[in-house]
């Protein structure tokens, strides 16, 4: 539900957008950004998370949809492909997140030009809001990090 405040242009009442981004006047039209808040997506992104498979196969289509230059899936198997993983690449980072039967691991990867410097096994909580701070800081500058966060910003 969006929220509303007062325009400092006319006084008239302020809509914000469903992602949370933009605020326009419902009246005189004028608007402006606003910070994405990298807490709010986190929560949308967990909202996936309560069921561990629907909400992997959730995230795993987002990410394909939106960034799928930036978007690997993993399979494994020999006769019978099943998805093990998808890789998601935000410049310097590559978030992983790999099931193995009903095991869901969540990884942070630090690689700069082309050499790994650094991987975190963490809990799926703090993958999420790592992985929201990121979008977030390059939603700024990315209109395809926009368009992923407005999705999975709006479930």
């Amino acid at each position: 539900m969006p929220e509303f405040r007062n325009c400092s242009n006319c006084g008239g009442r302020l809509a914000a957008s469903a992602d949370g981004r933009t605020v326009a006047c419902v009246y005189c039209g004028s608007g402006s950004s606003v910070a994405i808040d990298p807490q709010a997506l986190a929560a949308s992104l967990a909202g996936d998370s309560a069921t561990l498979h629907a909400g992997f196969e959730r995230l795993m289509e987002t990410f394909r949809q939106t960034l799928p230059d930036r978007t690997t899936v993993r399979e494994a198997g020999m006769l019978f492909k099943k998805v093990a993983g998808f890789d998601v690449v935000l410049e310097e980072l590559t978030f992983r997140l790999s099931r193995n039967g009903t095991k869901i691991e969540a990884q942070r990867i630090m690689t700069v030009r082309g050499i790994t410097l650094k991987t975190e096994t963490m809990s799926l909580e703090q993958w999420l809001t790592s992985l929201a701070e990121k979008l977030s800081a390059m939603a700024s500058s990315s209109a395809a990090a926009r368009a992923a966060f407005t999705r999975i910003a709006a479930g």
